[in-house]
């Protein structure tokens, strides 16, 4: 009884269509891994009714400063009129090499920083592509990202940059090791 006064708690504290999307988005995300017979077991606890809307008004307090992220972004690219502009950023993909497979963590992985989600937000075209290895033998990517509906550039230069070196084609010392072994 408890759980359902939570809900109505909840329900009154966010718009109903904010809880009905966070219950939408929980039962995509728990899709395969619930171990719930019910569908209400799993929305009327606690943990939840928590996380079904904490994501949801997270990602509207995100939507509220696109606006201010993209300006910055477009303001970063420079003016083409002006002549001082840049037609693509090139940065890396994660703030680390990719992981080991002995003790991957995908959720970690999904839930962790990387420097992709940016790009979701702001609406600029970015692809990541293979530039080398850490000393560990894992590999490492760079992004290319361009303006706002200029994907031919990026998908050019990417493109360029793979046919001046052979990191796509080459695959990862630990990977060889393990096929030798």
């Amino acid at each position: 009884m408890s759980e359902l006064r939570l809900s109505k708690a909840l329900r009154k504290q966010h718009p109903p269509a904010l809880v009905a999307a966070a219950l939408a988005l929980l039962e995509l995300r728990q899709r395969g891994r619930a171990k719930f017979e019910r569908a209400e077991d799993m929305y009327f606890t606690r943990a939840g009714l928590e996380q079904a809307t904490a994501e949801p008004v997270a990602h509207l307090h995100a939507q509220r400063f696109r606006p201010l992220i993209r300006a910055e972004c477009e303001a970063a690219f420079g003016d083409r009129a002006s002549g001082q502009y840049v037609d693509v950023f090139v940065v890396p993909t994660m703030p680390t090499t990719a992981p080991a497979f002995e003790g991957y963590d995908p959720d970690a992985m999904m839930t962790g920083a990387g420097f992709t989600p940016i790009w979701n937000l702001t609406g600029n075209p970015a692809i990541s592509i293979p530039c080398g290895f850490s000393s560990e033998g894992l590999p490492i990517g760079m992004q290319v990202v361009g303006r706002p509906f200029d994907e031919p550039t990026v998908f050019k230069i990417s493109d360029a940059y793979q046919q001046i070196t052979d990191w796509h084609l080459q695959l990862p010392p630990i990977a060889k090791e393990a096929v030798t072994a």
